[in-house]
């Protein structure tokens, strides 16, 4: 992915030890989705794109549900914010 546009301010960013895996959340001025970017411990990009955030339920395990912007071929991910899996979700 290529460095975050200028119009992002990072809003929040939290770290998970057990997948030494960093996720920051992004948000956009004028705009109310929220976007993620999820990065390795050495900053390298887990996915190649900026993914929006569709849902947090801290309830069920701290999940975090986000899609990919490419609409043709999106993909739909959860993420645990407790564990740091990520599973892809079937459509």
């Amino acid at each position: 992915m290529s460095e975050v546009p200028k119009d992002y301010s990072v809003t929040d960013m939290f770290y998970i030890k057990s997948a030494d895996r960093y996720i920051i959340y992004l948000y956009k001025y004028g705009s109310y989705e929220t976007y993620l970017n999820v990065l390795n411990s050495d900053g390298t990009s887990v996915f190649d794109e900026v993914l929006v955030m569709s849902s947090y339920q801290p309830h069920n395990n701290n999940v975090i549900g986000c899609y990919t912007l490419n609409r043709r071929n999106r993909k739909e991910y959860d993420i645990d914010k407790t564990t740091g899996e990520i599973i892809e979700v079937e459509g």
